[in-house]
């Protein structure tokens, strides 16, 4: 059980999605790239890990359903609200329904600022590269790479997304590129890079 609670906090801090109390949803105040998100995302994704050899292996593939609703404006960011429902390949675990907060930081001068995630207590903040690509990176813990948790020396998670609209369709493709090191069995240090997770969102409506 423990691992599955690890998986799903990497499936979902992986791709595209605090409060305050003067929070508001005044649809004139919410600035048009926040409305732009609100919409349903159906999305195909696979997990990749290491063995205790050091070789990438799938860890696991799901589908999900996110829907992206309520937009709201508070002290410090403008989001909306998010409920990814999850369902992961060959039912090797139970269907999940992920709550979150996907939007920007407000600058001092109330201007959008970097693009964010929100989920499982976590925030991620994005760095943009272009108009339709953003990047940003996090630490990779021992627990992630259970074959090799023993002898996990460090790890770093590097994510890009990139938005297109193929036939129409806003498409997000999304691919994590993790380096992972660790001690090998002479004792020596051992890297590893390698894509972790890959897959797409579509907005549907």
């Amino acid at each position: 059980m423990k691992t599955t609670n690890i998986l799903l906090v990497l499936v979902i801090t992986s791709f595209c999605f605090a409060a305050n109390a003067a929070a508001q949803t005044d649809n004139k105040k919410i600035p048009a790239e926040v409305q732009a998100i609100v919409g349903t995302y159906t999305g195909a994704w696979t997990l990749y890990g290491i063995n205790d050899k050091g070789e990438v292996i799938k860890q696991l593939a799901y589908t999900d359903v996110m829907k992206a609703e309520n937009p709201t404006v508070a002290a410090d960011r403008v989001y909306v609200s998010t409920v990814d429902a999850i369902n992961f390949e060959g039912g090797k675990f139970p269907p999940a329904n992920i709550p979150g907060k996907e939007g920007y930081l407000l600058n001092k001068d109330g201007s959008l600022g970097d693009y964010y995630l929100e989920n499982s207590g976590r925030t991620i903040q994005f760095q943009k590269l272009d108009k339709d690509s953003h990047v940003y990176s996090t630490p990779a813990g021992g627990r992630e790479f259970p074959l090799i948790s023993d002898k996990f020396l460090s790890g770093v998670h590097v994510l890009v997304r990139t938005i297109t609209f193929d036939h129409g369709i806003e498409t997000h493709h999304v691919t994590r590129l993790t380096t992972v090191r660790w001690t090998g069995a002479d004792g020596k240090e051992i890297s590893k890079q390698f894509v972790s997770l890959q897959g797409q969102h579509k907005k549907s409506k």
